[in-house]
């Protein structure tokens, strides 16, 4: 199952009210108790003034959840919530892992109550660790590693060196042309280089 991820707007205020204060969130929140409206959207409008983020997750175009991205003391902090029937497809996980790009930071926090193995086990399953214990909670800890961003810079690199081996190729081309016996004895010697850095190589596996 494909999901997306898309940035809050106003149409998701009571999407966001409800799942908050559905059973199953709550128990696996901070805060358990239930909230009233009026202090949901005082707290959201505060909340996003601050310039955090509320990313809601969607699959076939159905709102099944929403993460929050939240920042205190320079470090960034993660919360998700899904609607029950959407758990343990491995939804959350895809969305985790796609809330990244949303991330400036290296690393990325998350606050899990102890006796909640089922966000515990999630978290995990996308890297994130245990990083400090407290009496009701685990705070989680993921350092985020960008690989497509060297993906991308080696695939540049990759292609400059395939140009610059024809380049190499056509140098060979005209100086085997004008002066093959001189161009010859310089292949000789490279090659013979060469031979010595392998040797090298060599001892650095012994």
């Amino acid at each position: 199952m494909k999901i997306v991820l898309k940035k809050f707007n106003r149409n998701d205020y009571y999407f966001i009210f409800n799942l908050r204060n559905s059973k199953t969130v709550r128990l696996s929140s901070l805060n358990t108790k239930e909230i009233k409206y009026t202090e949901h959207l005082r707290w959201l409008k505060g909340f996003l003034k601050k310039k955090r983020v509320i990313l809601i997750i969607k699959t076939k175009n159905i709102k099944i959840g929403y993460i929050r991205l939240e920042k205190k003391y320079k470090k960034i902090f993660i919360s998700i919530a899904l609607i029950k029937k959407y758990r343990g497809k491995g939804l959350g996980k895809k969305a985790l892992v796609k809330a990244e790009k949303f991330i400036s930071n290296e690393h990325v926090y998350s606050f899990v109550l102890r006796n909640n193995l089922q966000s515990i086990a999630l978290f995990k399953s996308t890297n994130y660790n245990i990083y400090k214990y407290y009496k009701k909670y685990f705070l989680m800890k993921k350092k985020i590693i960008r690989s497509s961003k060297y993906i991308k810079i080696i695939n540049k690199i990759e292609k400059v060196r395939k140009k610059n081996n024809s380049n190499w190729m056509n140098i060979l081309k005209i100086a085997f042309r004008h002066d093959p016996i001189s161009t010859g004895k310089e292949m000789a010697k490279i090659y013979g280089e060469d031979k010595k850095i392998s040797s090298l190589s060599k001892k650095l596996s012994e």
